[in-house]
């Protein structure tokens, strides 16, 4: 019973007991009736068909049986017992589940496949094996391994092989999801044929369908630049072969699985087109003929916010077990039109299997509305913060030494991190060209370019890394004085430090700790050849996502910045839990003690809260960016974004405004000296400024001569009195 329906597909039917899906003209379909656990082979389909093009007619053609219970193992004992075609049969539908097979799996199939092409009984059951081979490229790119290797490369070989065998006799194009055969004979007599092109545009979702494989007899490699370009190979024929008929057979994989390369890595998980192309005269078997060259025409798919940079011409070197660019080079012949439209080209002096192995660079994208907040953000943060500076030092007299220290270190770390973002953090993308060098031919080392480093922008990243770690590290400190200062006030530590031990001990830590982290940092992730594992290629900072663009635990803002500071404001938090409960304790004895402890009290109380109040100003600002990394909500990411900017970019102005003691300030500056004027009078020397204070009285001193007159006490409401002039 054959069943058809229109255009390039077969319409889901059933035919028999079995059913069948819609499906492409030359795929394959599997009946949804599946072997049970009683039967053996839980999960697998009992039947499979091929859709065909009869007549302009896609027809299901006879569904093929499977015993259920069957395995590979027993195949692998019934191939020199059992009828190819059932051998076939039944490997493809133990192989219709790719997901699912590990590296036995793949190893029994393999050889299995092999034996099948080296035989002579193959040519109708090429379809299902050809089947079988597109399945285990749908395989899982783990379960290919050294364990693999040598009989994947005698399956790709034999493959190679049996396409000059059957374009002996016959053509024969053979299509799948991810392989593409075609055999077949080329008469080169008196000139009919200089040359042969087999061309394939992939489909929307990168497989092959056969209504897409096209094979020409041309003089030269031709394209049609009003279409999409897929994988182009023209092979020209040897001039002293004119007389002659050649085979050719042409084998398209959809990915390099079973060329995997150890010299290549592939970070943004790209994956490759392998064609083979041979070409061998009929007169001498399966001898391969030299051609007089090759050619490869190649427009990769694109990769999502990368831009071609670089590409290799290479083949598979089944001597080396990889890829090799002995005998390729780039191709000449390719217009500034055809590198924009992406196109990259190779010509060769041999066959073999081909390939390319191309490398991108990330794009890089800015947000101009952004740039100009943190801009003006951090400006206005550096005037604020040498301002709060200034105040401090002002007031350090009225406080202790160890206090002011810990402040203004606090302050001038988050003052140079905003300097520093301000010039240096700011790194225009680097716009390559589409080729880097069209001359040479080299070997690749990854699918990813990275530019070896140069500038100053990994310096950069470290100094911001080390003043950040420091603001919140001297912080904690501040934190640390606070804690020991309540406990020795409520008797509950013993622990007495001189002032000039705690500032040692402060700056050993303060200073410290941020230079070994930053240090242990860059010895372990940075290199000059890949500096984007160290920091990111966006602007000068800790590197926080991987290739793909997604936050990546194992990058350096995580452990080198992100879990320090969390531990640093986590004694934070700790500290103002307990002074919160010592508070509460302490105000219940306020009443009974003297005015100087109320004072003393209060004084604590403000520099606690003042040290709270920074912890959280700072914690809350990396809390939005630890939100904003692992957010996946386009929505979210642009409003955390924005709020991470603002908050980020002012917290200088936050701590000019919130930190900053006002009424010791407003305290020490009345308190200020009292600056002199002189005023040509009589030659006499004024005093125009009154003094206000307890105990300091307003004066003036007669200068004219020796003599000093009596000082007079003065109301500040009363007139000068009047000296008489002498």
């Amino acid at each position: 019973m054959f069943l058809f329906s229109t255009a390039n597909f077969c319409n889901a039917t059933k035919m028999g007991r079995f059913t069948f899906n819609k499906t492409a003209v030359g795929w394959f379909s599997y009946s949804n009736e599946l072997c049970t656990s009683s039967e053996g082979s839980t999960g697998l389909p009992k039947a499979t068909t091929q859709c065909t093009n009869d007549n302009g007619r896609p027809t299901f053609q006879r569904a093929q049986t499977f015993r259920c219970g069957t395995s590979l193992g027993d195949l692998q004992q019934m191939i020199n017992s059992t009828n190819a075609s059932t051998i076939a049969i039944s490997t493809q539908i133990l192989t219709s589940k790719p997901e699912t097979l590990t590296a036995e799996n793949i190893t029994m199939a393999a050889k299995i496949t092999t034996t099948l092409l080296l035989g002579s009984s193959l040519k109708e059951a090429i379809n299902f094996t050809v089947v079988t081979i597109s399945q285990l490229l749908k395989a899982s790119r783990s379960e290919f391994s050294s364990q693999t290797s040598s009989v994947i490369e005698s399956l790709t070989s034999a493959l190679e092989n049996f396409t000059l065998t059957v374009g002996s006799s016959q053509s024969e194009t053979v299509v799948q999801p991810n392989l593409a055969m075609k055999s077949l004979k080329v008469n080169v007599s008196h000139g009919a044929a200089q040359g042969i092109q087999f061309s394939a545009t992939p489909s929307t979702t990168q497989s092959f369908v056969s209504d897409r494989i096209y094979t020409s007899s041309v003089p030269q490699l031709t394209i049609n630049k009003t279409t999409p370009t897929g994988v182009n190979i023209f092979i020209k024929f040897p001039q002293e072969r004119t007389q002659e008929a050649m085979k050719v057979g042409f084998v398209l994989y959809q990915n390099d699985k079973f060329f995997q390369s150890r010299r290549f890595a592939t970070p943004l998980g790209t994956t490759r087109n392998v064609i083979t192309g041979s070409i061998s005269s009929d007169t001498v078997g399966l001898r391969k003929t030299v051609p007089e060259f090759v050619e490869l025409l190649y427009q990769p798919p694109p990769i999502r916010n990368a831009t071609l940079y670089d590409f290799a011409c290479v083949f598979w070197d089944y001597s080396l077990g990889d890829w090799s660019t002995e005998g390729c080079f780039k191709s000449n012949r390719l217009s500034e039109t055809d590198l924009a439209r992406g196109m990259v080209g190779c010509v060769c002096n041999h066959t073999t299997s081909f390939s390319m192995l191309l490398s991108f660079r990330k794009d890089v994208k800015y947000s101009k509305a952004m740039d100009i907040i943190t801009f003006v953000g951090c400006f206005l943060s550096v005037i604020a913060l040498s301002a709060t500076i200034l105040l401090e030092l002002i007031v350090s007299k009225s406080r202790k030494s160890n206090t002011t220290m810990i402040l203004v270190s606090i302050y001038s770390s988050l003052l140079l991190f905003n300097l520093l973002f301000i010039f240096g953090a700011n790194k225009p993308p680097v716009v390559g060209t589409v080729m880097a060098d069209r001359s040479g031919n080299h070997m690749l080392k990854s699918d990813l370019h990275v530019d070896r480093d140069s500038g100053p922008c990994t310096a950069v990243t470290a100094l911001m890394h080390f003043f950040l770690l420091a603001t919140f590290t001297w912080n904690a400190l501040y934190a640390m004085q606070m804690l020991l200062t309540n406990l020795r006030r409520t008797q509950l530590c013993s622990l007495r430090l001189s002032q000039s031990r705690f500032t040692v001990i402060s700056l050993i830590v303060g200073w410290g700790f941020p230079l070994v982290l930053t240090s242990f940092t860059l010895a372990v992730s940075y290199s000059v050849e890949n500096p984007l594992n160290y920091r990111q290629q966006e602007f000068c900072w800790l590197a926080t996502m991987d290739e793909n663009g997604t936050f990546d635990p194992r990058r350096t803002l995580l452990w080198s910045f992100l879990l320090p500071v969390a531990v640093l404001l986590f004694f934070n938090t700790v500290e103002l839990v307990y002074f919160s409960i010592t508070a509460v304790r302490q105000a219940r004895r306020t009443r009974r003690r003297s005015k100087t402890k109320t004072n003393n009290s209060c004084t604590l109380l403000k520099e606690v809260i003042s040290s709270i109040s920074l912890a959280v100003l700072l914690g809350l600002t990396w809390l939005i960016g630890y939100l904003l990394l692992v957010s996946h909500d386009p929505d979210v990411h642009t409003v955390l974004s924005i709020i991470f900017c603002v908050f980020n970019t002012t917290q200088g102005i936050q701590i000019f405004l919130l930190i900053p003691d006002w009424g010791r300030i407003s305290t020490a500056l009345r308190s200020m000296p009292t600056p002199t004027v002189s005023i040509g009078l009589h030659s006499k020397k004024y005093n125009v400024r009154a003094q206000h204070g307890k105990g300091l009285p307003e004066v003036y001193r007669k200068m004219e001569t020796d003599f000093t007159s009596n000082f007079h006490i003065l109301s500040p409401s009363s007139n000068l009195p009047k000296e008489k002039e002498t």
